[in-house]
């Protein structure tokens, strides 16, 4: 089974800010492809840093160093991960506190580790997992302003699409402020081994602007793991995003070899 990254510093930015993880492979830029043969656990990630020049790219990075313990773990169990994510946080936001400049430095996180027996989900933030084979189905809920009003009926689903507050989240690590964190998710995804469809993640940069249709189309497509994915990052550069870019496909098909 063959995974494939991509990330893309956003437009006009000197540092990109988010981070994806492929096995023990932390990556800040590029096309990466690498081979999972179903011994040990897989483990993806994607985070997204913000905090502007205030150490959002330290804090991302810190999220996903901090989970590369996850190859190793023979059990997964959801309360070994909560802890071990929120130590993560503790040292985030302790690192925030000592250093002025970083003071806001904060990062949402996306994550999947499996192995054949388990799937788990690490989600807090607005990157998303999805799976795929005909059609993009969420296993993630973005925590934003826009999804809550759209919980509370104070905006519709079309509405949050062009929103101009739609990529303000309302859970993250770090962000020096309490409460931000208590929103993580680690979920079983049960069943989850035995499916045989794709499994994609991505950030912000590439879902507020492409659409899922969109998404599917080039997915669809037959083409190599490189050309989709600069493919989907053309198109949300086209509809403006100007954000750092992530995308991780799982391709348990053999789609895009």
């Amino acid at each position: 089974m063959k995974i494939y990254a991509y990330v893309e510093k956003g437009m006009g930015k000197t540092e990109c800010q988010d981070r994806v993880l492929v096995g023990d492979t932390i990556l800040a830029g590029g096309f990466l492809e690498s081979e999972y043969e179903g011994d040990g656990n897989l483990l993806v990630a994607v985070a997204d840093g913000v905090g502007g020049y205030q150490g959002g790219e330290r804090a991302s990075l810190m999220a996903v160093d901090s989970i590369r313990v996850l190859n190793r773990r023979t059990n997964l169990i959801e309360e070994d991960i909560k802890g071990l994510l929120e130590r993560t946080n503790a040292q985030i936001m302790k690192t925030g506190q000592m250093n002025p400049g970083y003071s806001s430095m904060a990062t949402t996180l996306t994550a999947l580790v499996m192995n054949r027996e388990k799937a788990v989900s690490i989600h807090i933030g607005n990157c998303r997992l999805c799976s795929f084979k005909r059609y993009l189905q969420p296993i993630t809920k973005d925590h934003t302003r826009v999804a809550e009003m759209v919980s509370r009926g104070e905006m519709t689903e079309e509405e949050a699409l062009t929103s101009p507050i739609r990529n303000q989240i309302s859970a993250c690590f770090g962000g020096n402020r309490e409460g931000l964190f208590d929103k993580l998710q680690v979920e079983v995804q049960e069943g989850m081994t035995e499916q045989d469809n794709n499994l994609i993640l991505t950030c912000d940069g590439i879902h507020d602007y492409v659409s899922e249709e969109d998404l599917e189309d080039i997915l669809s497509e037959n083409s190599k793991a490189a050309e989709v994915c600069k493919k989907i990052a053309g198109l949300a550069r086209s509809k403006g995003s100007t954000d750092d870019i992530s995308i991780i496909i799982i391709d348990r098909l053999g789609k895009y070899e």
